[in-house]
C-alpha cells in the first residue's frame, strides 16, 4: 500500500506526477477509506483527500472509465452502509455527494439518487441512515434545480422518513431537516399538490416545536424559506401554526431561536412590501396586478411590533445585540410596510425609554426611533415624545 501521508502531502502541493496517477490514486485512496483494518485517522485522511480530488479534477473523474468510477463509488457506498464511527461515515458521505455532484448531471450514474434513498429504509442501521440525509443534503445544495427536481418524489419520501414522529434517533432528525432545507428548491411540483404540501409543511411545523435546539432552528430556517419561496400557499398554515409557532419563537430563550422567529416575520413584510409594489405599479399603468398580498404582517402586527421591541431592550451582551439589530431591521421592514398604524406602538415606547434612567431602555427608545423614522412627519413626533430630555445625551441628539 503506498504511503497515504506523502501521497496526501504531494496532492494538497499540487505535483505534476501526482495528476497523472490520477486513477491509481484515487482507486487507492476510496480503497483505504473502505478497509475497516486501517485507522480510523487512516480512513479519515484518504476521504479528505479522495474528496479534493473530486472537487479539484472533475474532468478527470469524467474521463476515468466507467468500471474504475463504479469500482471507487462502491468503495465508498460500502463505507457508507457499514460504517459506525462518525468522522469516517461523514466524509464518506461528503465524498458520495461529490461524485453525485460530477456524474448526477451528466447521466453517469443511472438511477444515483434512487440508490442513495432506497438505503434510508427501517432494514438500514441508524448511522448509515444518517450519512446518506447527509449526503442528500449536500446533493441538494449542489446541484441546479433541473437536475433533480424530478426525484423530488424519492428525495422527500427519504427526507419524510428521517423526520417522521417515531424517529427516536435525534442525528438522524437533524440530518433530515436539515436536508429538507436544502430540499426545498427542489419543491415547486410537490407544494402544487396539496397532499404533499400539507405533508411537507406538518413535518416542518412539528420540528419546529422539537426540544431540540438544532432540529428546532433548522425547521424554523425552513419556514423562512418556504414563506420566501412559496408565499401564495400558505394561507391555511398561517392560521393554523406558523403564526403561534413564530410568534412562540420570538418569546424564547434561546438566541438562534428567537432571531429565525425575527426572520420569518422579516421575510412575511419584505414579501408584502415587494407585492404591494407591483400591485400600485400595476394599477398606476392601468392594469390587472398580478400578484396579490395576504396582508399577514398588517394583520398580525399588533402582537408582533411589542414583542419586537421588547427585543430591542436585550442589548446587554453580544448574543442579544445580536437580537436587538435583528428585532430592528423587523422593525424597520414593518413600519416600511405598515406606515403610520405603527406610531400608537412606537410612541409610548419612545416616551417611556427616553424619560427613563435604565440606559438599556433609552438605547431600546432610540433604535426603535432609528428604524422606524421614515420622513419628517415621524421626526415630528419623537420631537414632541421626548420634550423632557436631556438633549446633551450624544445618542438622542444624533436620532432627531
Amino acid at each position: 500500500m503506498m504511503n497515504l501521508t506523502a501521497v496526501s502531502q504531494r496532492i494538497i502541493s499540487n505535483i505534476h506526477g501526482d495528476e497523472e496517477n490520477y486513477l491509481a490514486v484515487i482507486l487507492e485512496l476510496s480503497t483505504v477509506l473502505r478497509n475497516t483494518g486501517n485507522t480510523v485517522f487512516l480512513r479519515h485522511l484518504a476521504g479528505v483527500q479522495l474528496k479534493k480530488l473530486l472537487e479539484d479534477y472533475p474532468d478527470r473523474w469524467r474521463q476515468l472509465e466507467n468500471n474504475t468510477r463504479i469500482e471507487v463509488r462502491n468503495n465508498v457506498l460500502q463505507t457508507i452502509r457499514t460504517e459506525s464511527h462518525p468522522s469516517v461515515a461523514s466524509i464518506a458521505s461528503i465524498c458520495i455527494a461529490a461524485i453525485a455532484d460530477i456524474e448526477i448531471p451528466n447521466n453517469l450514474w443511472e438511477n444515483g439518487i434512487e440508490s442513495l434513498c432506497e438505503l434510508v429504509t427501517p432494514g438500514t442501521n441508524d448511522a448509515a441512515i444518517e450519512v446518506v440525509l447527509q449526503a442528500i443534503g449536500d446533493i441538494c445544495s449542489g446541484l441546479e434545480v433541473a437536475v433533480l427536481k424530478s426525484k423530488s418524489n424519492v428525495i422527500l419520501t427519504a427526507i419524510a422518513y428521517g423526520m417522521r414522529g417515531e424517529e427516536t434517533n435525534l442525528n438522524i432528525k437533524r440530518a433530515a431537516v436539515k436536508a429538507m432545507f436544502n430540499f426545498l428548491d427542489f419543491t415547486e411540483n410537490n407544494f402544487n399538490w396539496e397532499s404533499d404540501r400539507n405533508g411537507i409543511m406538518e413535518l416542518v411545523c412539528v420540528a419546529a416545536q422539537s426540544a431540540d435546539t438544532t432540529v428546532k432552528v433548522t425547521a424554523l430556517k425552513c419556514l423562512v424559506k418556504i414563506m420566501s419561496l412559496y408565499y401564495n400557499l400558505m394561507q391555511p398554515w398561517m392560521c393554523q401554526d406558523l403564526i403561534s409557532i413564530t410568534v412562540s419563537a420570538m418569546q424564547s430563550g434561546v438566541t438562534e431561536v428567537v432571531l429565525q422567529g425575527i426572520e420569518f416575520w422579516s421575510k412575511v413584510a419584505k414579501k408584502e412590501i415587494a407585492k404591494q409594489q407591483h400591485i400600485e405599479e400595476a394599477r398606476e399603468n392601468g392594469a390587472e396586478p398580478a400578484q396579490f398580498t395576504n396582508f399577514y404582517a398588517r394583520r398580525e402586527f399588533w402582537d408582533i411590533i411589542p414583542i419586537i421591541l421588547q427585543l430591542l431592550v436585550k442589548g446587554d451582551d453580544d448574543d442579544n445585540w445580536t437580537t436587538s439589530e435583528s428585532a430592528g431591521n423587523c422593525l424597520q421592514l414593518l413600519a416600511q410596510y405598515i406606515g403610520d398604524d405603527i406610531i400608537e406602538f412606537i410612541y409610548p415606547f419612545i416616551t417611556i425609554g427616553f424619560s427613563h434612567a435604565d440606559w438599556r431602555l433609552i438605547e431600546a427608545a432610540g433604535m426603535a426611533s432609528f428604524y422606524t423614522m421614515k420622513g419628517m412627519h415621524l421626526k415630528r413626533l419623537l420631537s414632541r415624545a421626548v420634550p423632557q430630555m436631556n438633549r446633551e445625551d450624544e445618542m438622542i441628539n444624533e436620532i432627531i
